[in-house]
Protein backbone atom coordinates (compact mmCIF):
# COMPACT_ATOMS: atom_id res chain seq x y z
CA UNK A 1 0.00 0.00 0.00
CA UNK A 2 1.26 3.48 -0.84
CA UNK A 3 2.19 5.89 1.93
CA UNK A 4 -0.57 8.37 1.08
CA UNK A 5 -3.18 5.58 1.19
CA UNK A 6 -2.10 4.63 4.72
CA UNK A 7 -2.08 8.33 5.70
CA UNK A 8 -5.64 8.65 4.41
CA UNK A 9 -6.70 5.75 6.64
CA UNK A 10 -4.89 7.25 9.62
CA UNK A 11 -6.72 10.57 9.15
CA UNK A 12 -9.97 8.78 10.06
CA UNK A 13 -8.75 8.80 13.66
CA UNK A 14 -8.91 12.63 13.83
CA UNK A 15 -12.14 14.33 14.83
CA UNK A 16 -12.87 17.72 16.41
CA UNK A 17 -9.24 18.38 17.37
CA UNK A 18 -8.87 14.96 18.99
CA UNK A 19 -7.42 11.61 18.01
CA UNK A 20 -9.84 8.75 18.57
CA UNK A 21 -9.08 5.06 18.11
CA UNK A 22 -11.42 4.49 15.15
CA UNK A 23 -8.81 2.25 13.59
CA UNK A 24 -7.10 0.74 16.64
CA UNK A 25 -3.99 -0.63 14.90
CA UNK A 26 -3.17 2.67 13.18
CA UNK A 27 -4.03 4.65 16.31
CA UNK A 28 -1.77 2.54 18.54
CA UNK A 29 1.24 2.76 16.22
CA UNK A 30 0.90 6.55 15.91
CA UNK A 31 0.39 7.07 19.65
CA UNK A 32 3.44 4.94 20.39
CA UNK A 33 5.62 7.11 18.12
CA UNK A 34 4.22 10.40 19.45
CA UNK A 35 4.54 9.38 23.10
CA UNK A 36 8.28 10.09 23.20
CA UNK A 37 7.85 13.76 22.24
CA UNK A 38 7.65 16.23 25.12
CA UNK A 39 5.04 18.62 23.78
CA UNK A 40 1.45 19.52 24.54
CA UNK A 41 -1.09 17.05 23.21
CA UNK A 42 -3.04 19.54 21.09
CA UNK A 43 0.15 20.47 19.19
CA UNK A 44 1.00 16.81 18.62
CA UNK A 45 -2.50 16.24 17.24
CA UNK A 46 -2.42 19.33 15.04
CA UNK A 47 1.08 18.70 13.68
CA UNK A 48 0.55 14.97 13.06
CA UNK A 49 -2.73 15.68 11.26
CA UNK A 50 -0.97 18.31 9.14
CA UNK A 51 1.77 15.80 8.31
CA UNK A 52 -0.73 13.17 7.21
CA UNK A 53 -2.68 15.75 5.22
CA UNK A 54 0.49 16.89 3.46
CA UNK A 55 1.34 13.31 2.49
CA UNK A 56 -2.18 12.71 1.16
CA UNK A 57 -2.43 16.06 -0.66
CA UNK A 58 0.92 15.49 -2.38
CA UNK A 59 0.30 11.80 -3.20
CA UNK A 60 3.57 10.78 -1.57
CA UNK A 61 4.02 7.12 -2.35
CA UNK A 62 7.03 6.33 -0.18
CA UNK A 63 9.36 7.90 2.35
CA UNK A 64 12.79 6.48 3.09
CA UNK A 65 16.06 7.63 4.66
CA UNK A 66 17.03 9.40 1.42
CA UNK A 67 13.99 11.68 1.22
CA UNK A 68 12.67 11.85 4.79
CA UNK A 69 14.44 15.04 5.89
CA UNK A 70 13.43 16.85 2.69
CA UNK A 71 9.78 15.94 3.26
CA UNK A 72 9.99 16.85 6.97
CA UNK A 73 11.46 20.24 5.99
CA UNK A 74 8.66 20.85 3.47
CA UNK A 75 6.04 20.00 6.10
CA UNK A 76 7.64 22.27 8.71
CA UNK A 77 7.98 25.08 6.14
CA UNK A 78 4.32 24.78 5.20
CA UNK A 79 2.88 24.63 8.70
CA UNK A 80 5.06 26.89 10.86
CA UNK A 81 2.94 29.83 11.95
CA UNK A 82 3.68 33.23 10.44
CA UNK A 83 1.93 35.48 12.97
CA UNK A 84 3.52 36.35 16.30
CA UNK A 85 0.20 35.98 18.14
CA UNK A 86 -0.17 32.40 16.84
CA UNK A 87 3.41 31.55 17.76
CA UNK A 88 3.09 32.90 21.30
CA UNK A 89 -0.25 31.08 21.70
CA UNK A 90 1.49 27.83 20.69
CA UNK A 91 4.36 28.54 23.09
CA UNK A 92 1.90 29.12 25.94
CA UNK A 93 0.05 25.83 25.43
CA UNK A 94 2.47 23.95 27.67
CA UNK A 95 5.80 24.45 29.38
CA UNK A 96 7.31 21.65 27.30
CA UNK A 97 7.03 23.88 24.24
CA UNK A 98 9.50 26.33 25.79
CA UNK A 99 12.26 23.72 25.61
CA UNK A 100 12.23 24.17 21.85
CA UNK A 101 13.36 27.76 22.43
CA UNK A 102 16.63 26.46 23.87
CA UNK A 103 17.22 24.41 20.73
CA UNK A 104 16.22 27.32 18.51
CA UNK A 105 18.81 29.57 20.17
CA UNK A 106 21.48 27.34 18.62
CA UNK A 107 20.32 28.61 15.20
CA UNK A 108 21.36 32.19 16.11
CA UNK A 109 18.04 33.87 15.28
CA UNK A 110 18.05 37.54 14.37
CA UNK A 111 15.17 38.43 16.68
CA UNK A 112 12.47 37.06 18.97
CA UNK A 113 10.05 36.42 16.12
CA UNK A 114 12.61 34.28 14.29
CA UNK A 115 13.39 32.47 17.56
CA UNK A 116 9.72 31.54 17.97
CA UNK A 117 9.49 30.40 14.36
CA UNK A 118 12.62 28.24 14.67
CA UNK A 119 11.25 26.71 17.87
CA UNK A 120 7.95 25.79 16.29
CA UNK A 121 9.65 24.59 13.10
CA UNK A 122 11.69 22.17 15.24
CA UNK A 123 8.58 21.00 17.08
CA UNK A 124 6.70 20.38 13.83
CA UNK A 125 9.74 18.52 12.48
CA UNK A 126 9.80 16.21 15.52
CA UNK A 127 6.13 15.35 15.14
CA UNK A 128 6.45 14.93 11.36
CA UNK A 129 9.33 12.46 11.84
CA UNK A 130 7.36 10.48 14.44
CA UNK A 131 4.27 10.41 12.22
CA UNK A 132 6.32 9.27 9.23
CA UNK A 133 7.93 6.53 11.35
CA UNK A 134 4.44 5.32 12.25
CA UNK A 135 3.51 5.31 8.55
CA UNK A 136 6.65 3.35 7.72
CA UNK A 137 5.87 0.74 10.37
CA UNK A 138 2.33 0.38 9.07
CA UNK A 139 3.49 0.13 5.45
CA UNK A 140 5.67 -2.84 6.40
CA UNK A 141 2.56 -4.63 7.67
CA UNK A 142 0.31 -3.74 4.71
Amino acid sequence: MKMYEIAKKMLRNYKNGQIEPNDKEYYDVLMDELSDINMDVSSKIEFSKNTLGYIVDNDIEGINDDNMEDIVAEIADNYTYIYTSDLTEWLNRHEYNTYYLDDALQENPEDGFQLLQYAQYMAISDVARATIKALQKLSEVE
